[in-house]
């Protein structure tokens, strides 16, 4: 999020209103005309009880609205990507302080839980606004705010990532990941988690090599705790170990760009996604993206333009899919390539900026 979160306050700050902007010490962030960041949220994360993170989360929280108030703050922005005890305590402490609250939601696929959905209510009973990223996202958010017909829902696109993209030539960015530089590599890249579709993009790459394709397969992103021997069995019964690199740790900002400079092709086997930052980190990058045909994929890839597709949860067609792409890595430049060149217009920061300043124009206004 970090990214995300300086691009957006600099849009937001270009269309001229003051950000505060409130996150954890676990990023280098630092202040910049029109933004100042304040860094309440101390160790959070990590293995102490869930009881004592908690309690740094609400007293940082806290602090952090009490401050807001006093720089005389009217709008409160959250970011959900679920809905539960931490998501309720920032509404219910934003309306204490008698804040405006705009919400963007990253994530809906959490309401399927009874216990979300009733998070879900009491949140929403709080919030003036959600922004969504795309058409997929807001008709669903809609039917889950069927009972609230007054909570607007805004569609706001996700911005681009070029600025935090660093232009590294692939035979080094490989050499210096301690990567072959002689066959095509293919990049999966982010957090693991079972809904993204690893288990198929392996079982997929291991029929694209006993069709005799000859690419690398690397895995970049942390792994839970609880899937990390499901994923080493599922290679080792596909035979797969001398075939797939696993990087098992959260990639540092400093070596994101690394590991997409190295590659030929980011592969995204989702089987749901609301949108997905490395759809548009790998575009920034200049790299082409196989994507699953899911709704909020095709409302950003355009096939064989700027992005390829494949069926979604089907194990052959992405293995064809994969074969085919990697017969001409000179070509899969070439898709990239045009990705990047259109992010400027599609995914503008500034233009983005200036939509969410508009609505908390309009929010702080009532």
């Amino acid at each position: 999020m970090n990214y995300y979160n300086i691009e957006l306050a600099r849009g937001i700050s270009r269309a001229g209103i003051e950000v505060l902007l409130y996150t954890s010490d676990e990023t280098a962030e630092g202040h910049e005309p029109g933004i100042r960041i304040n860094k309440f949220f101390q160790d959070i994360y990590g293995p102490q009880t869930i009881v004592l993170r908690g309690a740094r989360f609400a007293r940082a929280t806290w602090n952090a609205l009490r401050d807001a108030r006093e720089h005389r703050s009217k709008v409160l922005h959250l970011h959900f990507f679920q809905y539960g005890p931490r998501e309720l305590l920032c509404c219910v402490l934003g309306r204490y302080f008698r804040f405006r609250i705009v919400a963007t939601v990253h994530d809906v696929t959490t309401l399927r839980s009874h216990h979300s959905v009733r998070m879900f209510r009491a949140v929403c009973k709080r919030v003036d606004r959600f922004i969504v990223h795309n058409q997929f996202c807001a008709d669903a958010l809609s039917k889950s705010l069927a009972a609230h017909p007054d909570i607007r829902v805004e569609i706001i696109p996700h911005g681009h990532y070029l600025a935090h993209a660093q232009d590294i030539p692939r035979e080094q960015a490989r050499h210096t990941l301690g990567l072959p530089g002689d066959r095509p590599l293919i990049l999966f890249f982010g957090q693991v988690k079972r809904v993204k579709g690893l288990d198929l993009l392996l079982r997929a790459y291991a029929n694209y090599l006993q069709r005799g394709g000859d690419a690398l397969l690397l895995v970049a992103g942390r792994q839970p705790a609880g899937d990390r021997e499901f994923y080493r069995r599922e290679i080792a019964r596909l035979r797969l170990d001398a075939a797939v690199w696993v990087e098992d740790s959260y990639i540092p900002d400093d070596r994101v760009s690394l590991y997409y400079a190295a590659c030929n092709l980011v592969v995204l086997p989702y089987r749901e996604i609301y949108q997905s930052g490395v759809l548009l980190m790998a575009m920034s990058h200049g790299r082409a993206v196989l994507a699953s045909d899911l709704e909020p994929m095709k409302e950003v890839i355009e096939e064989f333009v700027n992005g390829l597709l494949f069926g979604s949860g089907n194990v052959d067609s992405l293995s064809a899919s994969l074969a085919a792409a990697l017969r001409d890595t000179g070509e899969l430049d070439r898709i990239g390539a045009r990705a990047k060149r259109e992010l400027p217009t599609r995914f503008d920061w500034t233009r983005i900026g200036q939509a969410v300043a508009d609505l908390y124009r309009l929010e702080s206004s009532k």
